[in-house]
């Protein structure tokens, strides 16, 4: 599907998992990575995104795995093959050369008897913790289940898994951990009492939520006084301490459902990554623990405060088979974090630090067991799906013959209706209610389990997302530009930024191939101070003392701009030649000691494009953007004199000449060939959709001989609207961070892909943005884009 997107790392922007609510005090194992250099483009397509494990393949076979079959995938001489490891009955992780997954799934996926080849990726815990706290557990009361408790307050025969970080059960209200095993690396370890050894303490707070002992005299209470924990890490050292991998939740999954270990009854999983489909190796694993009687409860992400990820699906919360939870605050409204989407089953108490109260004040958030003891306040789902794993174990203490669509049938029926009438996207069927779900298993009246909405599984090698970034609606090139910039860059991570003119292409191509994947490319008006969008991102994405290129003389930009930026303790480093041609060639000089100074591949290459022609002339701005090539200018008859001068100076071995004939001559072509000796390479077609396709197969060329990858991402913008050159050249950024090429979209309604289009981008399997608001490119254009992707639509055949 195609949806929204939140501000993420460069090298993660459209696979991205939920983030932490972002609250004084946030744990530093769920902050967004910080963008990577150009270095990390290398990594290209879902292969190599920064939640993908690098060489790691999830393989779905439709009979239970074996040494045959480790044996068949060792045979089919796979590129670079390293490891193949069993992580359930039906799945296998196979482990190949970092860069070298791509040609090894293509190989898998033509074994007979394999069902799908997926990314392993890796997720994110959903919370947020805040210390000095000290606050009463009004959770308990919004619930009602002290109306449970006058039946029971748990028991020790019941078992609640609690896959995440690890528990320390050191701490003396946890001691119901029964078992600790560690399954981060996609193997079953013995655990540790300590079993957080990355000090996270996201699993010390969960399991506090659903067990700390009661009536104790000491600390908090948890939905269950009495309850057995089985605690699976799924993060340590081995894996860089980052987010739990698919793989590992995969083998923790198996672990709990093939009994190998203690009998588990409910499964927790406070953790998730945003996906348009349940991959097949998540789906087979959750039908396995589910057909084996147990339970399955989920966050159901954090994104609802981002008016770009607003709605989009979580795994595992969304697929099939688990109880997805979101969040209400004190006052039962839904907190402000909390997802809304059709997969939301219940709400419960998750906190809500933005309900206008102090976001330090401890009436605002859940108070659970912190790890090396004492409590700590926090707020996320991570805590609302405890608390629902919680009531699940009460009714089971009350009843152990409930079957897990038994106890998800009792908590539908009985939540508490706050939203419209019957289930809705926010509170799901309602805020669970432990109180009124004993009295009916009190009372033997189990109601019959509604039906969910399916959610699709995925299947084939990739799980294709197609992804909008719009900044305004009706799009325009200011705020569009800024919306880019946040989607790519962390606070203060870019060590400089491009300003252009807002109304016209030239200076914002020559200064495209400026951002470098580093930077981005923002717009200003030609009269007045910076554009308050842009100051504002200025002051957001640069580091301190960064520097901000100008593009163009005063009549192009202020000259009131250099005090301004100074101002804000910024460099300004001003281009500006008499003509177009000037201003571009001194971009290009820049350009040469950027790529000189940087430890990334010099291809030695120039970019020469028409003057006056911008579809043409813009599609280019993706291999100056990544591969740091100057981009120079030049009236469609003549070399302009100071193109000539750059191109003597950078003496460059490639020049490529982008148009055809009409827009640059072949006299120029000439021209270009004895003043530089160079190879010329013309990336033309025979409209303008054909140049923009002749200039990604040649990216998607250079990134297969240079590092056997495919591109990162397809940027889909308006290549006929007036205006189109600014959409197009903002999201160069894109393509310099991610490797991405361009999809041409035609019509001023962005309605439009060509036939040429669609053939080139059958089968791509890569992950697609859309580049503006539907008034450029409009929703039916995004779905078939996803189609031509996928390799489903009509154009592709059979």
């Amino acid at each position: 599907m195609f949806v929204a997107v939140r501000r993420r790392s460069r090298v993660a922007l459209v696979l991205v998992a939920i983030a932490m609510l972002p609250l004084p005090g946030a744990s530093p194992a769920g902050a967004a990575s910080s963008p990577t250099p150009p270095s990390g483009r290398p990594a290209g397509g879902p292969w190599g995104a920064a939640d993908t494990v690098a060489g790691s393949l999830l393989v779905t076979v439709q009979t239970p795995t074996s040494d045959t079959w480790a044996a068949r995938v060792r045979d089919r001489g796979l590129p670079a093959l390293r490891q193949v490891s069993r992580l359930s009955d039906r799945v296998l992780r196979v482990d190949v050369t970092p860069g070298r997954e791509a040609a090894a799934a293509a190989a898998l996926l033509a074994l007979d008897g394999v069902v799908a080849v997926e990314p392993d990726r890796r997720l994110e815990f959903t919370a947020v913790p805040d210390d000095e706290l000290f606050a009463q557990q009004w959770a308990h009361t919004l619930t009602g289940v002290g109306q449970a408790w006058d039946r029971t307050t748990g028991s020790s025969d019941v078992v609640v898994a609690v896959l995440d970080s690890g528990v320390d059960a050191r701490h003396p209200e946890l001691g119901g951990v029964v078992e600790q095993v560690d399954a981060s690396t996609g193997s079953i370890l013995p655990g540790t009492l300590d079993n957080d050894r990355c000090a996270v303490g996201h699993g010390t707070w969960v399991a506090g939520v659903v067990g700390a002992e009661g009536n104790d005299v000491q600390g908090v209470a948890g939905v269950n006084w009495q309850v057995s924990i089985v605690d699976v890490s799924l993060t340590s050292p081995d894996g860089d301490c980052r987010g739990p991998s698919d793989s590992a939740v995969i083998a923790a999954l198996d672990y709990v459902a093939g009994g190998t270990g203690r009998r588990v009854d409910i499964v927790n999983m406070s953790f998730g990554g945003v996906r348009s489909q349940c991959p097949a190796a998540y789906a087979t694993a959750i039908a396995d623990v589910r057909g084996a009687g147990i339970t399955l409860v989920a966050s159901a992400g954090n994104g609802e405060a981002d008016p770009q990820l607003a709605g989009r699906p979580s795994v595992p919360a969304s697929c099939d088979g688990v109880i997805s939870v979101g969040a209400v605050g004190r006052d039962g409204s839904t907190a402000s974090y909390s997802t809304a989407n059709q997969w939301v089953d219940l709400t419960a108490p998750g906190g809500d630090p933005a309900d206008g109260r102090d976001p330090r004040d401890a009436e605002a958030l859940i108070l659970t067991t912190a790890r090396g003891g004492g409590t700590e306040g926090v707020a996320g789902t991570s805590f609302s799906a405890p608390y629902v794993s919680g009531v699940a174990a009460l009714l089971l203490a009350a009843d152990p013959a409930l079957a897990p669509d038994d106890i998800e049938a009792v908590l539908e029926a009985t939540a508490e209706d706050l939203g419209p009438v019957g289930r809705d996207r926010a509170y799901g069927w309602g805020l669970v209610q432990a109180g009124a779900a004993m009295q009916r298993v009190g009372a033997g009246d189990i109601p019959a389990l509604q039906p969910d909405p399916d959610f699709p599984v995925g299947s084939g090698a990739i799980d294709v997302d197609v992804l909008r970034l719009a900044g305004a609606s009706p799009t325009e090139a200011v705020r569009q530009a800024v919306a880019i910039s946040r989607a790519i860059f962390d606070d203060r991570s870019a060590p400089h930024a491009v300003v252009a003119r807002m109304d016209d292409y030239a200076d914002a191509l020559a200064g495209s191939s400026l951002g470098y994947g580093l930077g981005p490319l923002l717009f200003t008006a030609t009269t007045g101070p910076l554009a308050a969008p842009t100051r504002t991102e200025l002051q957001r994405v640069l580091q301190p003392g960064a520097t901000v290129y100008l593009m163009g003389g005063p009549a192009a930009l202020p000259a009131s701009l250099e005090g301004e930026l100074r101002q804000l303790g910024f460099v300004p480093v001003r281009f500006a030649g008499a003509a177009r041609e000037d201003t571009a060639a001194l971009a290009g000089r820049e350009m040469r000691q950027l790529v000189a100074r940087s430890p990334f591949p010099d291809l030695d290459a120039v970019v020469v494009a028409t003057r006056g022609d911008w579809p043409d002339a813009v599609a280019a701005g993706s291999l100056g953007a990544h591969w740091g090539m100057p981009v120079l200018l030049t009236a469609p008859e003549t070399l302009h004199p100071a193109t000539r001068a750059a191109l003597g100076e950078f003496a460059p071995a490639t020049v490529y000449v982008v148009g055809g004939t009409a827009v640059l001559s072949e006299a120029v072509e000439s021209d270009l060939r004895t003043t530089t000796g160079a190879e010329v390479t013309r990336l033309s077609g025979p409209t303008r959709t054909g140049t923009a396709v002749a200039v990604a197969a040649e990216m998607e060329r250079l990134l297969d001989e240079k590092f056997g990858i495919a591109p990162g991402v397809a940027v889909a913008a308006n290549f006929r609207r007036r205006d189109g050159f600014a959409h197009v050249l903002s999201a160069s950024a894109l393509a310099g961070a991610f490797g991405g090429v361009f999809v041409p979209v035609e019509e001023d309604g962005g309605t439009v892909l060509t036939d040429d289009v669609q053939e080139h981008l059958c089968g791509l399997g890569i992950d697609g943005v859309l580049a503006g608001g539907s008034d450029v490119v409009a929703d039916p254009a995004g779905v078939l884009l996803e189609q031509l992707l996928e390799n489903t639509a009509p154009a592709c055949g059979p």
